[in-house]
């Protein structure tokens, strides 16, 4: 897909998304310092009860290149087009993308090892038990690059947290799952569950 496609994709899930959440009152939250631009509305049954919204992302070309800079990586198109599309307060499957924290979700998936080895880490599973990835092997082609998920448990056990020595893909693989066959599929998943 192109860049304006990956966008376009991106705005109709992620809009979608939170029609779906807004139906199950799963947009509302509680105790939560959301950015005032992110209020849809307070709720009126008091309790510090905010419904919060989509907002236009801020994040640029040059921070998304920050990003890979420092990861020493680069990131599928269609991540960069997720991660610069809307912020929003989605948890789970989808991770959040708050305007005072763009890359939240993906600054806490983050595993050097992981992204050495062409895995590169987007978020965590409902359960927080395993990392999600982006399999950058076919890469440019973002539709042949699957989401993969890894035990973060058994991914830990891997290596020692004072040893700088990655590890090579040859022992990560075997424990990786295929997840589903490309991002798109996977945000299709989410959608459609």
């Amino acid at each position: 897909m192109t860049r304006e496609e990956n966008r376009a994709f991106m705005k109709d899930f992620f809009e979608k998304y939170y029609e779906k959440q807004k139906a199950r009152s799963e947009s509302c939250v509680a105790g939560v310092k959301i950015p005032e631009e992110m209020v849809a509305y307070d709720l009126p049954t008091g309790g510090g009860w905010k419904v919060w919204k989509l907002f236009p992302s801020t994040v640029t070309d040059e921070d998304i290149q920050a990003l890979e800079d420092l990861w020493n990586v680069k990131l599928p198109e269609c991540l960069c087009a997720f991660l610069s599309t809307y912020h929003h307060r989605f948890d789970g499957l989808v991770g959040r993308n708050d305007i005072g924290k763009p890359f939240w979700s993906i600054l806490n998936a983050y595993n050097p090892h992981l992204a050495a080895n062409g895995y590169i880490p987007f978020g965590w599973d409902e359960d927080n038990y395993f990392i999600r990835c982006i399999d950058i092997t076919n890469a440019p082609d973002d539709e042949k690059c699957p989401v993969v998920q890894i035990a973060h448990e058994v991914l830990f056990d891997l290596y020692d947290e004072d040893d700088e020595e990655l590890l090579p893909k040859e022992t990560l693989a075997p424990h990786i799952e295929k997840e589903a066959k490309n991002f798109y599929e996977y945000l299709n998943a989410i959608l459609n569950g």
